[in-house]
């Protein structure tokens, strides 16, 4: 029932998020075809770190233009040049923290990252803050150095949306079901964690989109829709 929004690595005036006049064609558009406002991916952090000028001025503004589009989730993808290691958790967070005090009552700010789960669970109690969360990508997480689907029981409270892709062992996007991601593993666990928030599928086009799209779309359903069974 959403579009999640992407801001590129490299600032686009003609993106419609920009500009007044976009925007009013971004709600217009949603309320035509019944969705909602609800994520947006910051993905200009990942050539601009949230520690430079930039990067903390182009956040800063990103979260007051979805105040006003009333955008929940806010996705920042720590990747490329804002690759997240043991060494600058404590100069991250205290970043982090100042952007947790200007969202809205109502939105999260989310982290996409490769972290062990350790260093996650360390980097989001340093930051100790309720709209500080993650966006759990399980593409991204699936080939990361002693992945294990269990981990998303332990990172639980945390996780407050999640991206569904699949990706094989040289990091690059596959199709849905190509199964380098155990889907059903990760929906059984995402049942038995009690998992309420949404989901945005992030799957590559092939030739014929809509078709693509539908397929992706009626999977996920059968897998959400499965009864637990231990």
């Amino acid at each position: 029932n959403f579009i999640e929004y992407y801001l590129e690595e490299k600032y686009n005036s003609k993106n419609p998020f920009w500009s007044d006049q976009g925007r009013k064609k971004m709600i217009k558009f949603s309320k035509k075809n019944k969705l909602v406002n609800y994520s947006a991916c910051f993905n200009f952090i990942i050539e601009h770190p949230i520690i430079t000028k930039e990067g903390e001025k182009f956040v800063k503004k990103a979260i007051e233009i979805s105040k006003k589009i009333k955008i929940k989730k806010l996705i920042l993808p720590f990747e490329g040049e804002s690759e997240l290691n043991e060494n600058n958790l404590k100069i991250i967070s205290n970043k982090l923290k100042l952007f947790g005090d200007f969202l809205a009552k109502d939105q999260k700010l989310l982290l996409e990252t490769s972290l062990p789960k350790n260093l996650i669970i360390k980097l989001l109690k340093l930051i100790n803050k309720k709209n500080i969360g993650i966006c759990y990508d399980i593409g991204n997480r699936r080939i990361i150095k002693n992945f294990t689907y269990n981990e998303i029981v332990n990172l639980s409270k945390y996780i407050f949306h999640i991206h569904l892709k699949d990706k094989n062992l040289k990091g690059k996007n596959i199709a849905i079901g190509k199964e380098n991601v155990n889907f059903n593993i990760f929906f059984f666990l995402l049942r038995k964690i009690n998992y309420k928030f949404n989901f945005t599928i992030e799957s590559v086009k092939g030739q014929n989109i809509e078709r693509i799209s539908k397929k992706n779309l009626n999977y996920f359903f059968s897998l959400i829709n499965k009864k637990l069974k231990n």
